[in-house]
């Protein structure tokens, strides 16, 4: 097997199921995280991510696996709208579901990866780097989790840790239901696509890096 640990926030749909799914049978072992236990398989911390008590079930997890870890930082969530009208609560829940929680997770699990070996990959979107009218919300968190990214691998390359920054296009997800507006289903990219990406990005060999990776449908930016 690989050696590999994998932990896989928002596993219970979307991008963040698809990547347990295609990182399972791949990995020594995998932890997954997501409100809906019922959706969940394998060692798992049910519960809001946002809260401390579920990041802390998942480093409980975490120490009980062997092998070098691979976090995942898929959990997320876009709230689409004219901003004056959405207010302050829209882009605080966007930045403490898409920034903070897996900032904060990140933290909690680098001792570990330090001392086991590490790679956070960073499920972002090309908002991330693209600002979208009606989506300012979403495009700050997104971007604050690519700075973040990139400035922990300044800090981290020398001592083993992989950052690897993922910007996708717009993918099939539950994401886009609740939105006034989304691009057509078949122009979009599969959640399988993006995770596929995932998974051999955590597979590749340690002697190259992954630093940034723009995954976009085969129409560009929808």
């Amino acid at each position: 097997m690989s050696g590999i640990c994998a932990v896989v926030t928002g596993a219970s749909s979307g991008i963040g199921r698809e990547t347990a799914l295609a990182l399972g049978p791949k990995c020594d072992s995998i932890v997954v995280t997501a409100r809906r236990g019922d959706l969940l398989q394998g060692p798992a911390a049910v519960g809001d991510l946002c809260d401390e008590s579920t990041q802390d079930q998942i480093v409980a997890l975490v120490q009980g696996q062997a092998g070098r870890i691979a976090l995942i930082n898929a959990a997320g969530t876009a709230e689409f709208g004219d901003s004056v009208e959405m207010g302050i609560e829209s882009f605080k829940r966007q930045l403490d579901i898409n920034l903070t929680a897996s900032v904060s997770l990140t933290l909690k699990l680098l001792p570990l990866m330090l001392a086991r070996g590490g790679h956070v990959v960073n499920v972002l979107s090309i908002a991330a780097t693209e600002p979208f009218a009606g989506a300012a919300g979403y495009c700050a968190s997104k971007a604050g989790l690519y700075m973040f990214g990139k400035s922990l691998a300044g800090e981290y390359r020398s001592r083993g840790i992989r950052v690897t920054n993922i910007l996708p296009g717009s993918t099939d997800t539950t994401l886009w239901d609740k939105q006034s507006f989304s691009p057509k289903k078949e122009d979009m990219l599969s959640p399988k696509a993006v995770a596929e990406c995932i998974r051999d990005v955590v597979l590749s060999p340690a002697d190259r890096s992954f630093d940034e990776i723009v995954l976009m449908p085969p129409k560009g930016i929808l």
